[in-house]
């Protein structure tokens, strides 16, 4: 999505291509930036234009990720039930 310009300056991504990179709506963009949610998922404003940095985008999206929890199949309870229901 993010290209180099010749000059040797990264291009930003718009909000589309910030949502389509994230899963999300636009509108939720618009949210988040009115809101001031997510401090780390990094904009400007030119102009008319709000525009993301893609470095900035990809990095908040990392640390977004969560590690698995330590939750196995066999404790929860509705796995449970289904075994129980399976076994009668």
């Amino acid at each position: 999505m993010s290209t180099t310009t010749d000059d040797g300056y990264r291009s930003m991504w718009t909000p589309q291509q910030t949502a389509d990179y994230l899963g999300r709506s636009v509108a939720t963009l618009a949210k988040w930036r009115s809101l001031r949610l997510h401090p780390g998922l990094k904009w400007k404003k030119y102009g008319h234009n709000v525009l993301y940095f893609p470095d900035s985008v990809r990095s908040w999206f990392e640390n977004q990720l969560k590690d698995r929890s330590g939750t196995l199949l066999e404790d929860c309870t509705r796995n449970q039930k289904l075994a129980e229901r399976k076994r009668s």
